[in-house]
């Protein structure tokens, strides 16, 4: 059974939780063992009874749950995100569930349609917020879809690069989620998936990120023109890295600390 841990988050700015109670019952559902830091959403209106009541097993401190802990969801950067877009670098297939994982509201995402084609499957990923797109046909009426959603006040995370990345490098950030961006005017959240060995794997200590807002105007987002928008998404791209860097480095630390 793979083990996640909801870190306290220790600065005094900090009001979001990493998991509500409710997503915790979820994950359990799914085969998740949950740890919670005491006190972890006690500014989010959550008490540890709570959490206890949801199936959460409660430790006293952050460094007590990274024992054993595979999974740690923490927020490393203070303030809202709630109605916004997010940007990531994409590893895993386990990305959508652990980024709907550190929300309290859903995050939709698009899916090849090929991942439909199995029923059960594809009620499941619906549920985590997938919709379908048929890459390299329809790819305006995914994005028609996703401005619908964000106009009618939904959460959108699109993975930039467009698809899984094989080696763990940074890829080129494609220009459809800058073009949504422009057309509904939402700020763009750039976030990061590291896993300790590079790739989010079970049974691997993982970090989520989540960087500053950027809106329009910090991206140049003025015309929507391919120039623009190649720009704006160079400049997600570089956010992003910055934040892989920042957890390569932590886990180094970490690893030279044992």
């Amino acid at each position: 059974m793979k083990k996640i841990l909801l870190c306290k988050e220790t600065d005094p700015r900090e009001t979001r939780t990493p998991l509500i109670p409710d997503d915790v019952k979820k994950l359990i559902g799914m085969g998740y063992e949950i740890r919670a830091v005491r006190g972890t959403g006690k500014k989010s209106g959550f008490n540890d009874e709570a959490y206890e009541k949801a199936g959460a097993v409660l430790v006293a401190s952050n460094e007590e749950g990274y024992k054993g802990s595979e999974i740690v969801l923490r927020i490393m950067k203070p303030g809202s995100i709630d109605g916004i877009e997010k940007n990531t670098l994409h590893l895993s297939y386990l990305d959508p569930v652990f980024l709907n994982a550190t929300q309290s509201r859903l995050l939709h995402f698009m899916a090849k349609k090929e991942l439909f084609k199995n029923k059960l499957f594809g009620a499941l990923i619906t549920k985590l917020g997938a919709f379908p797109v048929n890459r390299g046909s329809d790819g305006g009426k995914a994005i028609g879809t996703a401005e619908e959603l964000i106009n009618d006040g939904e959460c959108i995370g699109i993975f930039i690069e467009g698809t899984r990345s094989k080696t763990g490098k940074l890829g080129r950030g494609h220009m459809g989620a800058m073009l949504i961006a422009q057309a509904t005017g939402a700020p763009v959240v750039p976030c990061c998936i590291t896993g300790k060995k590079i790739f989010v794997k079970p049974f691997r200590k993982t970090k989520i990120t989540y960087g500053e807002p950027l809106t329009c105007e910090q991206l140049g987002l003025k015309t929507g023109d391919s120039k623009e928008l190649r720009a704006a998404a160079a400049i997600v791209m570089e956010k992003i890295g910055e934040l892989r860097e920042e957890h390569l480095a932590e886990f180094e630390a970490k690893s030279k600390g044992k």
